[in-house]
């Protein structure tokens, strides 16, 4: 990023390898000499991908590190250097699913896109680099959750001429390409995020936190990329955010609203009337998209193997109906009831529907969807046998409504329901200017 960042540089690894316990000392004595850094770039992975048996020893590591710290890990998806190389699009049969510590639950994982093609290329511009590992992590949590720009590469395997420009150990500039050069890009941006939040009146108490700025920065990597169906997703994760704080800030034709809960087993949550602009309402039909992101950091035990995730949530924009006895019941339209992987089998919700996944993303476009009364809900659910009366879950949920015929009011609108509800609200930072410029 032209608009740069700090960077302490820590020795993690020797130049030909190291142990992983050798690893952890060093991040656990890095992270406790220097508490005034909020935000970590790994750029490293292990040299095979991960299974469903559970989450990697590295990855738990980092976890524990994030909450005893209060730090965001961002972390490299990994490389995926084994023949035959892989094109775009591509058929789901090779072995390159992410690698160690990338299925870390609280860090923002990252993989890598091209930003130039040519004829020997193994991919066009745009598209995800045949390098970068794939999701999903251990039991089909989506990963990666960004992607940037990482470099290409030319047949038979060279990136002289369509990597990034890097620094080379001898202070030289050479072309090199890797979900390593595209990690410490979104490292930065999320350094940026947190900076901009923590100088913000917080009338509210609206801090920065490793969840917060991880919401922002995948809900505004969603806004500036198209929908895509769940496999493409492996490889995407949400986009490549463009700007870390566009998710703060709305054009005329969106309106965004950042909530913070805390929930506890067996109440619900719920945001009602939800102020839904004029424009975007007629007669009772709601025309536009809505985008949802909830990111929370649940509970966790490394003894559990693939039930290694102790809490899920469950949220959804919808309607509320009276039922036959006169009482309103919620009716959720994002995701859809009875969409795939909302109800039915435990292993169907797992895998099609995020289940136990501590990032949840929705969004759909309505041209004409009935319902007058729309609200937002979630509830926490914990896994069986878990302890009773232990502290609340705090969930960060962003949820943008935008125009789909170029409406050009959306936002004042928005903001002149929101002001009809009489909710307690705080306006965030307008702008942060981040210029990215990669060559």
């Amino acid at each position: 990023p032209i608009t740069g960042c700090r960077v302490h540089d820590v020795c993690g690894l020797e130049s030909s390898s190291a142990h992983i316990g050798d690893l952890i000392q060093r991040l656990r004595q890095a992270l406790a000499n220097r508490p005034d850094i909020r935000v970590w770039n790994l750029s490293l992975g292990a040299p095979s991908g991960v299974g469903d048996d559970g989450f990697s020893e590295l990855a738990q590591e980092l976890d524990a590190l994030c909450d005893h710290y209060g730090v965001l890990f961002v972390v490299a998806a990994g490389n995926y250097l084994d023949e035959p190389r892989r094109g775009w699009p591509c058929e789901d049969t090779f072995t390159d699913r992410i690698s160690s510590p990338a299925d870390s639950v609280r860090a923002l994982t990252v993989g890598a896109i091209t930003h130039l093609g040519s004829t020997t290329s193994y991919v066009a511009a745009g598209e995800p680099a045949s390098y970068s590992r794939r999701g999903p992590g251990p039991v089909f949590t989506p990963k990666p959750d960004v992607v940037h720009v990482g470099g290409g590469v030319d047949a038979p395997w060279s990136a002289d001429a369509l990597g990034i420009k890097v620094l080379a150990p001898n202070n030289g500039v050479l072309r090199n390409a890797g979900t390593s050069f595209a990690a410490p890009i979104v490292a930065a941006m999320a350094a940026q995020t947190w900076h901009a939040l923590g100088n913000v009146p917080r009338q509210h108490g609206l801090a920065p936190s490793p969840t917060l700025v991880k919401a922002l920065m995948i809900h505004s990597a969603e806004l500036a990329s198209p929908a895509r169906t769940p496999v493409h997703r492996r490889y995407f994760g949400a986009g490549a955010p463009s700007d870390p704080m566009a998710a703060l800030y709305d054009g005329p034709d969106s309106f965004t609203l950042v909530f913070e809960a805390d929930l506890t087993t067996g109440t619900k949550w719920r945001k009602f009337p939800y102020p839904i602009p004029a424009s975007m309402l007629a007669d009772g039909k709601l025309r536009g998209e809505v985008i949802l992101t909830a990111v929370y950091a649940p509970p966790v035990d490394g003894s559990a193997g693939a039930e290694y995730v102790r809490a899920n949530l469950e949220v959804g924009f919808g309607t509320l109906e009276p039922d036959e006895d006169g009482v309103l019941q919620f009716h959720g339209k994002v995701p859809m009831r009875w969409e795939q992987g909302t109800d039915g089998l435990e292993s169907a919700q797992v895998e099609h529907g995020g289940k136990w996944s501590p990032v949840k993303i929705h969004r759909k476009v309505f041209s004409g969807m009935s319902g007058i009364n729309w609200a937002l809900q979630a509830n926490m659910m914990r896994r069986a046998n878990e302890p009773l009366g232990q502290q609340a879950m705090r969930v960060v949920i962003i949820v943008t409504l935008r125009s789909v015929d170029g409406h050009g009011d959306i936002y004042n609108e928005g903001a002149r329901a929101l002001a009809a509800v009489n909710w307690v609200t705080q306006t965030l930072p307008l702008h942060v200017p981040i210029n990215i410029g990669i060559r």
